[in-house]
């Protein structure tokens, strides 16, 4: 896919507007927009609102439209090995917490009279 950064940067510089305004009247947050930039990649919902309002073409071919689906799907891999990598420390926690109260370690037992 080509850099998105560039081709922004060249529509914002063609019609003389800064990011924070674009960001500003198409309703996008920074935060989003900088983090798209980044990972050179966004919702196609936010890249049709940046092109059409720094009138620029859109991708046209399909080539550059399965470039963005296979980067969505790259992501949801990473995020699904992240998921599934914390699932697997929870459950060694899990255990860790299990073989502790079997009696392997001896728990203080007292009641609220004790104390006072």
């Amino acid at each position: 896919m080509e850099n998105l950064k560039e081709i922004f940067e060249e529509g914002l510089s063609k019609k003389k507007v800064s990011v924070r305004k674009m960001l500003s009247d198409l309703g996008i947050s920074e935060p989003t927009y900088y983090r798209a930039i980044k990972l050179n990649t966004m919702s196609m919902r936010n890249y049709r609102k940046i092109c059409d309002y720094l009138e620029i073409e859109q991708l046209s071919n399909t080539k550059s439209i399965e470039s963005v689906v296979e980067t969505s799907n790259n992501l949801s891999d990473y995020w699904k090995s992240k998921y599934e990598e914390s699932q697997k420390t929870i459950k060694l926690l899990l255990n860790t917490i299990e073989s502790m109260s079997l009696g392997k370690l001896d728990t203080v037992h007292y009641s609220l009279s004790d104390v006072a």
